[in-house]
């Protein structure tokens, strides 16, 4: 076996869902760009707290995070901290409104 793909699997071993997953793309993957996903086949649901930490300190490109999830961080990362600022605001009287009802 590579030493790659060793060191992938060393990293996809600290999911929890590791031994009964069957996705064919995992967040924790190092080589996850070069695998291929067909229509049907199952989606990674590891929680993303999970995913997190197992990929925290790795050399993984998104850090455990899918690539949607990591490409909204990056996103919120770019931001103005005003502009953050207004937008948990505006969650925070979405939120209010909400569980008042």
């Amino acid at each position: 076996m590579e030493t790659t793909e060793r060191e992938a699997l060393n990293i996809m071993r600290k999911c929890n869902r590791f031994e009964t997953c069957s996705s064919p793309i995992c967040p924790l993957d190092l080589l996850q760009d070069k695998r291929t996903r067909l229509e049907g086949e199952e989606t990674c649901t590891a929680w993303k707290s999970i995913r997190r930490e197992a990929g925290e300190g790795t050399a993984l490109k998104y850090k455990g995070l899918k690539k949607n999830e990591w490409e909204a961080k990056r996103r919120w990362d770019d931001k103005p901290e005003e502009e953050k600022e207004k937008i948990r605001e505006q969650m925070r009287e979405r939120f209010k409104k909400h569980t008042s009802r």
